[in-house]
This record gives structure tokens, C-alpha cells and sequence, in this order.
């Protein structure tokens, strides 16, 4: 499948909201993003590639990476991302149970999309 958008950046400190919630992220910035919700992608690092879902905020401009079953530092490390298929819109939510409830959600399906 062809990527929907391909970017390539250095991975900036966030406000790590996703970290408190049992979903830290890499953050690239992405000036003129056009997209926005959560995606099945990949993300490559050095010479792996690692299962993610990723979340473009077009507000923000900004792209925020969940690699799955990965825990490493990757601040200041240029990666790239390839965002594959659309799992979920974006929402604004009231409470942070719900935002958590939410990313789960888009998580699970873009688990899905790499078993499928």
C-alpha cells in the first residue's frame, strides 16, 4: 500500500501528555499539514522500521508517533514516518479518561492493521 504522507524529522520535546497517559510519543512538527486524526504507519529509526500509530494534528502542526512495544529515547533523532491507513478521527474530549479511552481505541485498530 502506498503511504499517505511520508515525513522525515528530528523528534522535538512535547508536552507530554501522551507519557502520562500510557502513550508517549515522538513529536516532528510539519509546517502546512493537511492532515488530521490517527493512523496505522511506520516509523523508521536508524535502520529499523517499528509498527506505530500516529496522530497528525493539523492544528498544531504536528505529528505525534506511539511506536508499539518500544521503549527508547528518541529526542533528537531524525525519523521517518509513513502514515498507512486512517483509524480515527480527531475529537475533542472533556476529560482525560476519555482522551485516553480514545487513543487506546485508535491504537487497537492500528494493532489490527498490521495483523490483518
Amino acid at each position: 500500500m502506498q503511504p499517505i504522507l511520508v515525513h522525515t524529522g528530528i523528534v522535538e520535546k512535547g508536552q507530554q501528555k501522551g507519557r502520562t497517559l500510557g502513550f508517549p510519543t515522538a513529536n516532528l512538527p510539519y509546517k502546512d499539514l493537511e492532515l488530521t486524526g490517527a493512523y496505522a504507519g511506520r516509523v523508521a529509526i536508524e535502520e529499523k522500521v517499528f509498527a506505530a500509530v500516529i496522530y497528525a494534528n493539523k492544528p498544531r502542526e504536528l505529528i505525534e508517533a506511539h511506536l508499539f512495544d518500544v521503549d527508547m529515547d528518541l529526542y533528537g533523532k531524525t525519523i521517518t514516518v509513513e502514515l498507512l491507513e486512517k483509524v480515527g478521527e480527531s475529537k475533542k474530549f472533556t476529560n482525560l479518561e476519555a482522551l485516553k479511552s480514545h487513543i487506546a481505541e485508535s491504537a487497537g485498530k492500528a494493532r489490527n492493521y498490521f495483523i490483518a
